[in-house]
């Protein structure tokens, strides 16, 4: 370890270079009230900046950690700031939290991450704000949390999914730029139950824009979406692509489909509501293609609402 600290408050950890550690570069162990800023940390065998067993009142910023396994990582953390900081090539993660409560993560750059930029594992009352995720193969990996916020991210050009949310409730995923992305761009799966992805920017994804899977009860509202391979809003499409996961990925309830603008999406419809779909609400939609599959509805897909206000008029 370079720096070790346990049971220990108001520490100013700052402007330390730290590298070739065999484990983490800061470990901090049930500390509270301090501050760990403007650090270089390179090549460790473990976290380049560690936080567990109950830490708290934590901020990380200014920091630039470079080639460690995970950049961040916070298990059992709670009301961390981690803003500001330059990770890249992580060998596993840029930030992971597990546990974390009431805690911010903005501003960072994460790149090159050998699996996702940032994960968070039960965790609750995040806010995920104007991070820029780029080249990782997740963007966003989030399992198992709720009362998130992610406002106004950058998550673009990942080999895999550029959001990945399973089992979230009450998330506010908003005004993001999801671009370029291998995969899907935002994927919820088994989510909802007052969740709202409204006011994004998805385009250029290579396995659709935004794609829902066994969830119910979420708000999509206000997105532009262009350009995905793949239908630009579906609702258990394809279900079968989710099996490794859970079984009921078809079952879609009580999901709205609110003055979205889709177009241009790529030998598919630009919204697609898949069998399972019970009770979903299309209202002000704007599709636009050359092809005549604007809007596709399963002939098994009972009780859609489909409001005359959608452009083309879809209540046919």
């Amino acid at each position: 370890l370079g720096i070790y600290s346990e049971n220990s408050t108001s520490l100013d950890i700052s402007k330390n270079r730290i590298r070739d550690m065999k484990e983490d570069g800061i470990q901090l162990k049930n500390s509270t009230s301090s501050s760990i800023s403007g650090n270089s940390i390179n090549n460790c065998n473990g976290s380049a900046i560690s936080l567990l067993d109950s830490s708290y009142d934590v901020s990380i910023e200014d920091n630039t950690l470079d080639n460690s396994e995970w950049g961040i990582e916070g298990i059992n953390a709670t009301s961390l700031a981690i803003s500001n900081n330059a990770i890249s090539n992580s060998s596993i993660d840029g930030i992971y939290l597990k546990d974390a409560a009431s805690s911010s993560i903005s501003g960072n750059q994460i790149q090159d991450c050998v699996r996702s930029a940032v994960v968070l594992f039960h965790s609750s009352n995040v806010t995920f704000t104007a991070n820029t995720l780029v080249d990782n193969k997740w963007g966003i990996y989030s399992k198992n949390s709720t009362f998130l916020v992610v406002e106004k991210n950058t998550i673009s050009c990942n080999s895999h999914i550029g959001m990945q949310l399973w089992n979230m409730f009450s998330g506010d995923i908003r005004g993001n730029i999801v671009n370029g992305n291998e995969a899907v761009g935002i994927l919820l799966l088994e989510s909802g139950l007052d969740t709202k992805i409204f006011n994004n920017t998805v385009n250029g994804n290579g396995g659709g824009g935004i794609k829902i899977a066994g969830s119910g009860d979420t708000l999509i509202a206000g997105n532009l979406l262009d350009s995905n391979k793949g239908p630009g809003i579906s609702l258990c499409a394809e279900s079968q692509e989710f099996e490794e996961y859970f079984e009921d990925a078809n079952h879609c309830i009580s999901n709205e489909l609110i003055e979205n603008t889709v177009t241009a999406s790529a030998n598919a419809s630009e919204i697609y509501i898949g069998e399972g779909s019970v009770g979903t609400v299309l209202k002000g939609n704007v599709a636009a293609d050359e092809e005549d599959d604007q809007l596709l509805i399963d002939n098994q897909s009972p009780t859609t609402s489909i409001s005359s206000g959608n452009v083309p008029n879809f209540a046919f």
